[in-house]
């Protein structure tokens, strides 16, 4: 009996929701992004910092190559050369080294977070302005669902709105 219940009031939703057929509209918001003006400006704040860590990484390579030189030249000299370095001394030559090697390694692990959240926070605003523009036309076309990312959904798209043109057309988007 309970199953019975169950049953008609599926059916019953079922009916309902084919009696008001939603609207799905579907954009490929990458190529809508690529080609936004914002996105052309922030991606060449993030190239610039991108080439300004790369120098300063360059930078701290340079001063580890040439301390190993040094280390290395020192230690093809033959014992008791005049610029022989002591145990001692090459022994703090050499936590230099680690030390440096060190602190390169962290740098490079540092750079990487931070070059993410500012991709991040300079995307953010982008993202932020094509939503509106989405429940804009959402609202205006009468659109209950959009996907925004087709290669995480298959979307069939005779049946769906490609809204795509609409977000281009109220951003003044070729």
């Amino acid at each position: 009996m309970k199953r019975i219940y169950l049953t008609i009031i599926g059916l019953v939703f079922l009916s309902s929701l084919s009696l008001n057929a939603q609207k799905i509209g579907y954009c490929e918001l990458e190529s809508i992004i690529t080609i936004m003006p914002e996105y052309q400006l922030a991606q060449a704040k993030l190239e610039g910092e991108v080439r300004d860590i790369e120098s300063q990484a360059e930078e701290m390579q340079v001063e580890f190559n040439n301390k190993y030189q040094a280390y290395t030249d020192n230690a093809a000299l033959a014992t008791g050369a005049t610029g022989k370095w002591s145990s001692a001394i090459q022994a703090v030559k050499e936590q230099e080294l680690a030390d440096l090697q060190q602190r390169i390694s962290d740098f490079q692990s540092t750079a990487q977070q931070t070059l993410q959240m500012r991709q991040f926070e300079l995307l953010e605003p982008i993202t932020a302005k094509l939503d509106s523009v989405i429940d804009v036309i959402m609202v205006a076309e009468g659109i209950t669902f959009v996907v925004k990312d087709l290669s995480v959904m298959q979307v069939n798209k005779a049946k769906c709105i490609d809204v795509g043109p609409m977000i281009k057309q109220r951003l003044g988007l070729q």
